[in-house]
């Protein structure tokens, strides 16, 4: 049998004659991926995607991870197409399906991402569904998806819903519920493998939370049994019962009122996959509430955010600790309650509305400050929503703001410049101070470029090598040494018709180097044979010829040993070395997407 490979890709579809539009129905009154009004049923919604296999007779996949989307929405069962480049051959298939698209698959073993920050609707993937698999002929083209093969499939649940409702005499000082907080003594969100080969085979979860935060799209309000107004929540279950000792945590929150729940019993419950359970939400407590919810991007530096603090004026004004190890998209709601809370609250508000804040990432080995904006935070009365960004690289630079600049760039020969070394600041070239380069030509807005001259007299040989010089790698901290991966795309232009043409000759290569020097002084290139006793050589790249610029190759390097002094510098060589009567050649370094991270 032929396995699916791990993390495909969707398949994707160059335009050919022979293309055609094929299609299928999915579903019926138990398949939904949003719950309606009455907690119970639910449609299909605009822009929902399944993942489809097909394998063939001999155990071939014709279809792998083939995504096909939703042709109208709004109903139960729904029609989904795909274009496929060409006709399936003549076959019987086994087809497999599974809604969302999963992030990845080993052999027939999906996985999913069920988030934990749902919308009170199960929308957007927040259900699992795996199809029965089913023995069926190719599917064929369609004159209209209202017209389907007659290939339909039945999707299955593997999760469990909560239902959570507020019962008609329940007092909400005339305001709606907004957001559920709800923590579980078991972990019920996180990455969900299933088996597309066996639906009814137990699910799996790891990378697992307790707690989900609904912030409902459609707040609800109390309301009787007649017309009962739910907000809906998807968890994963393995189907076994809860203990006497297990309770299911609630609050609730209105626009300004945070609600308590007296705990819920989960003895003898066991949430059965394709399940669902009404939970009633009676408040017995309730206090004003203000709420700061902070979201951070990637994380780009190579090792996790350990604390996040927010420094106005030298103090610090707010921290989080990342207790749980979260790497990358930290979302945090901080909650403020009382007199003390509020001034908490808009202790925050007011720094970053100064526009004189600060924003600290710290790590391990790290500390990255940046200043924040007062458009990062939104503020709605008792409720901020402040953007944190990504947590940047040690260096990162793809020239895409850089501006145009050279010096000693021009491969003419006879001109007095064609042997210079003298290496320039870029400071106000590019969007980072730091950098250095000698012999160069920023192409702003794409690349830069070094270059080595070769230069011979009828005895003499001179390599003149330019060099690049990265900033330092100051967001370490001071008295650490991390190994770091350094990673760019290259490609090196030899041109051709020089009085020695070595276009076709693999001559031209590079140096990559460490060294300390202060960046506030330029610095200049080396004649080849004085670049070693002046740097740290960390890397000799291979020999090679002149190279199609458009499609350079990305490498990646570990270099150990790495302070928050340290520069990179990359130096553009030859290895021409011999003695001709007036020769000269150049060889050009295209260097881009330069980025370090701490290794791991």
């Amino acid at each position: 049998m032929t396995l699916m490979a791990s993390c495909q890709q969707e398949q994707s579809h160059s335009p050919e004659t022979d293309q055609l539009t094929v299609g299928f129905r999915a579903g019926g009154e138990v398949t939904r991926t949003v719950i309606g009004d009455n907690g119970l049923s639910a449609a299909w919604e605009s822009g929902d995607k399944m993942a489809v296999w097909a394998r063939n007779s001999s155990d071939d996949y014709t279809l792998s991870r083939t995504v096909f989307g939703i042709y109208g929405a709004g109903d139960a069962t729904g029609v989904f197409t795909a274009t496929l480049d060409a006709p399936m051959p003549e076959d019987r298939y086994l087809y497999m399906a599974s809604y969302p698209v999963p992030k990845n698959v080993q052999g027939t073993i999906a996985s999913f991402d069920l988030p934990s920050e749902q919308d009170g609707r199960v929308s957007g993937g927040s259900d699992i569904m795996i199809a029965d698999p089913v023995m069926h002929g190719p599917l064929t083209k369609i004159p209209d998806p209202d017209d389907h093969s007659s290939l339909r499939l039945r999707m299955n649940h593997i999760l469990h819903h909560l239902r959570f409702y507020v019962p008609a005499n329940v007092d909400l000082e005339g305001e709606l519920i907004r957001d559920i907080f709800v923590t579980m003594p078991r972990q019920i969100v996180g990455t969900v493998n299933a088996d597309l080969a066996d639906p009814d085979a137990p699910a799996s979860l790891v990378d697992g939370s307790n707690s989900v935060m609904i912030e409902l799209s459609k707040p609800i309000a109390s309301s009787a049994d007649a017309a009962r107004d739910y907000a809906c929540m998807s968890m994963f279950t393995d189907g076994s019962s809860y203990g006497a000792d297990d309770y299911m945590q609630l609050t609730a929150y209105s626009k300004s009122y945070k609600f308590g729940m007296n705990p819920i019993s989960l003895s003898d419950r066991d949430f059965l996959p394709g399940h669902s359970t009404p939970v009633r939400l009676i408040p017995v407590s309730k206090e004003k509430y203000f709420r700061v919810v902070m979201a951070m991007g990637l994380n780009n530096i190579g090792e996790t955010v350990r604390k996040i603090s927010i420094v106005n004026g030298g103090s610090e004004v707010y921290s989080y600790q990342n207790d749980e190890g979260k790497y990358s998209n930290i979302k945090i709601f901080e909650e403020f309650l009382g007199e003390a809370g509020e001034s908490g609250y808009h202790a925050i508000c007011n720094a970053v509305t100064s526009g004189s804040a600060k924003l600290v990432f710290e790590t391990d080995h790290a500390i990255v400050e940046k200043n924040l904006r007062s458009s990062d935070i939104v503020i709605d009365d008792n409720v901020a929503r402040l953007e944190l960004g990504e947590v940047p690289y040690l260096i990162y630079e793809n020239f895409n703001n850089a501006l145009d600049s050279e010096h000693n760039d021009s491969y003419s020969a006879g001109t007095s410049s064609d042997t210079n070394l003298g290496g320039y600041l870029l400071d106000e070239f590019m969007p980072v101070a730091g950098w250095n380069a000698s012999r160069y030509k920023i192409i702003g807005g794409d690349a830069i470029r070094i270059n080595c001259r070769y230069q011979s007299g009828a005895w003499v040989v001179g390599r003149y090598c330019g060099r690049l010089d990265t900033p330092a790698m100051s967001y370490l901290k001071p008295g650490v040494s991390v190994s770091v991966k350094l990673e760019y795309d290259n490609a090196f232009y030899v041109p051709a018709g020089m009085s020695y043409d070595d276009s076709q000759s693999d001559m031209a290569f590079y140096i990559l180097g460490t060294h300390e020097k202060p960046m506030g002084s330029a610095m200049d290139g080396y004649n080849y044979n004085d670049i070693q006793s002046n740097v740290n050589v960390r890397y000799f790249s291979p020999q090679r010829r002149s190279e199609d610029i458009s499609k350079m190759s990305h490498i990646s390097h570990v270099i150990d040993g790495v302070n928050r002094n340290t520069r990179f510098v990359f130096f553009a060589c030859t290895a021409r070395n011999t003695s001709h009567i007036a020769a000269n050649s150049v060889y050009y370094l295209y260097l881009d997407n330069i980025q370090a991270s701490i290794a791991q």
